[in-house]
């Protein structure tokens, strides 16, 4: 009677183990399959997340390298503005006045540049004021001088003609 007890309780723990490790086995099968199922789906996600870096790093070059050439041949129309803003000084034109855009460096080139240019029109004026007046001194002088000339030129013609009535009277008293 122990022996077929034994016998009953061992059959019952060996279905009871079965259906355990049967369980057992299904869970293990639902985890792993929902691990695979996760690790796709993470691996799907991570191939879009590189295409959105990628499309993103290639969006972010295009902008770069519009930006990049509109910031260039901005400043390299400016520069060659300001050259030939000095090329203008250089060759004398202090008339044009040069106009300065932006804030930065050479904006404030510019800027400088154009303080050169009226403070030489201011001293060029200045010159030329001077230059005006010594030419309407030296013209009043010469006609100074012309005066000055001519009335001694008469002097002369009259202390001669003194120095010749001179002469005649001398004559007379002497004879």
């Amino acid at each position: 009677a122990g022996a077929v007890m034994a016998a009953t309780f061992l059959s019952t723990a060996q279905k009871e183990y079965d259906k355990l490790l049967a369980d057992l086995s299904r869970s293990s099968a639902a985890k792993l399959k929902r691990a695979g199922d996760d690790a796709a789906q993470a691996s799907s996600q991570a191939g879009q997340a590189l295409s959105t870096v990628i499309a993103a790093t290639a969006v972010a070059f295009v902008l770069g390298g519009v930006l990049s050439a509109v910031l260039s041949r901005g400043l390299v129309q400016r520069i060659g503005q300001l050259s030939a803003d000095v090329n203008q000084l250089a060759a004398g034109d202090l008339a044009r006045p040069l106009v300065a855009h932006g804030r930065d460096e050479l904006g404030r080139l510019m800027g400088e540049l154009e303080q050169v240019r009226q403070r030489l029109a201011q001293s060029l004026q200045a010159v030329q004021q001077a230059s005006e007046s010594v030419r309407v001194a030296a013209g009043e002088i010469a006609a100074g001088n012309a005066d000055l000339s001519h009335r001694t030129e008469r002097q002369a013609g009259n202390l001669q003609q003194t120095a010749s009535s001179m002469e005649q009277l001398t004559g007379t008293v002497r004879q």
